[in-house]
């Protein structure tokens, strides 16, 4: 994924992140397949919608762009790994591939 060409909002400044910790983090979700767990899909949190409530945006496999955006239950996302930077996401990502 090429830091080019993935488009989003600009960063939030560090004041507005501590108000809304999970806001401009990145994520991979979980799924398990043939016994084993595997990262099912890569986003962003864009921003607190309403308490508990998240609008998260996910990106494509292929270009790292956005393919579409989701409000999701802070309850759903427990199970979601969280990075501070895409650099962070990226580098999880390569990680897990190295590893299976």
């Amino acid at each position: 994924m090429s830091e080019s060409t993935i488009r989003e909002m600009p960063p939030r400044k560090q004041e507005e992140r501590s108000k809304e910790p999970l806001v401009g983090w990145y994520f991979h979700t979980f799924t398990e397949r043939e016994g084993k767990v595997v990262i099912q899909s890569q986003g962003k949190v864009m921003e607190r919608v309403v308490e508990q409530v998240y609008l998260v945006a996910y990106f494509s496999w292929e270009d790292g762009l956005i393919t579409h955006s989701r409000l999701v239950n802070l309850d759903c996302m427990y199970s979601w790994h969280f990075y501070e930077s895409r650099d962070d996401m990226c580098l999880a990502y390569d990680t897990k591939l190295e590893k299976s």
